[in-house]
Order: C-alpha cells, then sequence, then structure tokens
C-alpha cells in the first residue's frame, strides 16, 4: 500500500517547506531541509525547491515508513495506512513500534481506544504543544474516516463523461411531439419553446431552424434537429 496524495498534502501542510538547511535543536547531529527531510546527506549551506524537496519526500524518505507500516500491520484501509505512515513520519518507526498504539492497532485495528493511543504522542520535554496535538487529532480523524472526507480531492472525471452545459441564449425544451421524434413528416415547421432572454413558443420554418440549429439543444438529443 502507497501513501495516499491527500495524506501527502497535508504531511507537507504539517511539516512545512523549508528552503534552507537548519537545526530545530542546536544539539542535533545532522540538519534539515525541506518537508522534514533530515540526515548526513544535508549540508548547512543548502538551499533546496519546492519540487526537490517533494521529490526527496517521496522517493527517500517516506518509502522507508510505507515500508515499515506495510511489513508491520495487516488488514488496514486506506486512512488507517495513511495516519500510521504520518505518525511514524513524526515519530519514527522504532517509536510506531513500541507504542501504545501499535499494539492496539494490532490487537483491533477497530478500538476506539487507538484515537487515545496517538494523543499520547502530542508532548515534547513532557509539554504539551499545540501543533502535535493538531497533528495527532487528524491522523485519528484520519484513521477512523469511514468515507472520503472534505480532505480528499474532487475525483478526476473525464471530458466524455461530464455533463454537457446547456446554452442560456437559446435552448429548446419541448417539441410539438410529445415522444421526441421529429413529428409528422407531413408538416413543414416545427414548435420549439426557447428559454432565455426572450421566452416564446413559436413555428419556425426550417431555414430558420437551420441558422440558429448549433445554439439549439432539444431535449440533449441533438440528432432530433431538423437535417
Amino acid at each position: 500500500m502507497k501513501f495516499s496524495q491527500q495524506a501527502l498534502n497535508k504531511l507537507k501542510e504539517f511539516e512545512g517547506f523549508r528552503s534552507k538547511a537548519y537545526k530545530a535543536v542546536s544539539s542535533e547531529t545532522y540538519w534539515t531541509i525541506g518537508y522534514g527531510h533530515y540526515g548526513a546527506d544535508v549540508n548547512p549551506d543548502d538551499v533546496w525547491s519546492e519540487e526537490k524537496a517533494t521529490q526527496v519526500l517521496m522517493n527517500q524518505d517516506l518509502p522507508a515508513f510505507e515500508n515499515y507500516v506495510n511489513a508491520n500491520f495487516s488488514g488496514l484501509n486506506q486512512h488507517q495506512f495513511d495516519a500510521l505512515v504520518d505518525f511514524a513520519y513524526n515519530c519514527g518507526n522504532g517509536n510506531l513500534g513500541k507504542s501504545t498504539l501499535a499494539k492496539r492497532v494490532k490487537a483491533n485495528k477497530n478500538d476506539k481506544s487507538i484515537r487515545e493511543a496517538f494523543m499520547m504522542w502530542n508532548k515534547a520535554d513532557g509539554k504539551v504543544l499545540a501543533r502535535l496535538t493538531k497533528r495527532r487529532t487528524w491522523e485519528a480523524d484520519w484513521y477512523f474516516a469511514e468515507t472520503p472526507t472534505s480532505e480528499m480531492e474532487e475525483p478526476n472525471v473525464p471530458e466524455d463523461v461530464k455533463p454537457k452545459e446547456k446554452p442560456n441564449d437559446v435552448i429548446a425544451n419541448t417539441m410539438n411531439n410529445t415522444n421526441g421524434t421529429k413529428g409528422n413528416s407531413s408538416s413543414n415547421q416545427k414548435t420549439y419553446t426557447f428559454n432565455g432572454p426572450y421566452s416564446t413558443s413559436a413555428s419556425l420554418p426550417p431555414k430558420i431552424i437551420q441558422a440558429i440549429k448549433p445554439k439549439i439543444v432539444v431535449d440533449d438529443m441533438v440528432s432530433d434537429l431538423p437535417q
């Protein structure tokens, strides 16, 4: 299983982008840059673009956490997987492995007390931090989300299946024959109702119909227009 795009967007929001190398704590061995990338490959004078930071995040950093969750937890849905990977990215695979959170997920992944287990990890140096509380809350909410939430992106709908928009100026809603066919072939005129700035019902000669044909949609059946 792979980390979802929705969760990736949230992780990037939590981590924040830093173009220049920094140390969150002066005693840290290595420097941090990008979206929380930390390691011996970061030099003090490094400067990264967001594009490079995203590439490193997806290709170098995330796989280790995805692999850990995949190897140590089974039967997870996408939301549960995302929440555990985000937790591991923030707190470390080792801390996830020894946590009450991991024990409860393995025992019963639907255990409601898992939410409480997430919230056990909102402190630094014994102090509750608002940013960690916010992140743990999101992880817990996402873990228990059963259907797409507002955080989920809109699905990509192919152009050929999207509903066609009808012009506002001229739309023919009804034909004189109610069954939607071309009507009596003996008639040279057809009755259309137009809705727009000027609403009217009129019998139009075929030549006029032909002239305005590109602007007319008849019950979404363009094939029923006079040829």
